[in-house]
């Protein structure tokens, strides 16, 4: 099938043959329309190719959207788990788990400030609470 860029050109070279024919604006409208079958199948054509690529792209983006927020979640999730060890190996007094795959070691900053030494406190005798009635 010929290009739309082509036809497109054939039609308008139609159009200005017909127009210095000095025919009458109906003879040439007829004639325009009569011949501009291939010319509009084209189009409808390209159209619906490119109603199919933005219908493909938006559901791109909502895949993409999707993503993020199980990335975000998955994020989360990590951090969370990450903090909750932390935390439980402060209250045992524990500063490094080893395993064949990796080893978690707690980096001694600063001093802790007192209302974490006052949180580690509080949840070091709510575990001796829990093993003691245990």
């Amino acid at each position: 099938m010929t290009a739309l860029f082509q036809l497109a050109a054939e039609h308008r070279a139609l159009s200005d043959k017909l127009h210095d024919l000095d025919l009458d604006d109906q003879t040439i409208a007829d004639t325009l329309e009569s011949e501009s079958g291939d010319l509009i199948e084209k189009g409808k054509n390209v159209a619906a190719v490119f109603r199919n690529l933005e219908s493909d792209a938006k559901q791109i983006k909502e895949a993409e959207q999707q993503l993020a927020e199980r990335r975000k979640a998955y994020e989360k999730r990590a951090e969370s788990l990450k903090q909750y060890l932390k935390t439980n190996m402060e209250i045992a007094g524990i500063s490094k788990i080893e395993c064949p795959w990796f080893v978690i070691t707690l980096a001694h900053r600063n001093a802790p400030s007192p209302a974490a030494t006052a949180s580690l406190a509080i949840a070091r005798e709510m575990v001796d609470r829990v093993l003691a009635s245990g």
